[in-house]
């Protein structure tokens, strides 16, 4: 990924939060000259600082997956075009600010059932919450969730570099950022407003 130093993003504990808060991803394998990619839910294990996840076994992606020595995991975040009609100076351009996280990985694959229960059972509780009425494999007849989970391949993705891309207007001047974050706070887009929350957050020498 291009990452100009005034876009670079180093600090590793909140790049793992990205992770975790932008965790439907997308995975990207070469192998024999064929680039694959797939949008998959990646779990985030600090611990053992690697992702889980599955795919489908009807998806011939494991298979890529199980061969090659690194795979690429693409986190995006929110993201928003910017006008040039926002800012306060003159001279500037269309662009989009966004933040991404390219994670490069080490696959591992996990053979089993008991291996499979384990990952579907992690992504669930995730996702679903510790509530009361939160849904778990558990719930699956004891045969029927043999034949999903026969249906999956799991895996594990031991990261081996992450590298992180904030483009949120660092290369502007206080004035233009300021409306820049005007406009996109008055969006109807989520994700415009996420991108004016993450310029707020900016260091003060670029608030």
């Amino acid at each position: 990924m291009y990452v100009p130093p005034h876009f670079a993003f180093e600090d590793e504990a909140q790049i793992l939060d990205h992770l975790e808060a932008w965790s439907f991803a997308t995975l990207i394998t070469g192998q024999d000259q064929r680039v694959e990619a797939n949008h998959v839910p990646l779990l985030l294990d600090r611990g053992e600082f690697c992702l889980y996840g599955h795919l489908a076994r009807a998806n011939l992606q494991w298979h890529a997956l199980a061969r090659c020595d690194e795979a690429l995991a693409v986190f995006s975040g929110p993201h928003a075009y910017v006008s040039p009609t926002w800012y306060a100076s003159s001279g500037g351009v269309p662009t989009w600010n966004f933040a991404a996280v390219h994670a490069r990985v080490m696959p591992e694959m996990l053979e089993g059932e008991a291996d499979a229960l384990d990952v579907v059972t992690r992504l669930t509780r995730h996702f679903e919450g510790s509530g009361s009425g939160a849904w778990e494999p558990t719930r699956v007849e004891p045969v029927a969730l043999a034949g999903l989970l026969q249906g999956i391949v799991c895996f594990r993705l031991h990261i081996i570099g992450l590298q992180a891309k904030h483009k949120l207007s660092q290369n502007r001047t206080p004035a233009d950022r300021q409306g820049v974050i005007r406009h996109l706070t008055a969006s109807r887009s989520e994700s415009a407003v996420a991108v004016a929350e993450m310029m707020r957050a900016l260091p003060e020498e670029l608030a």
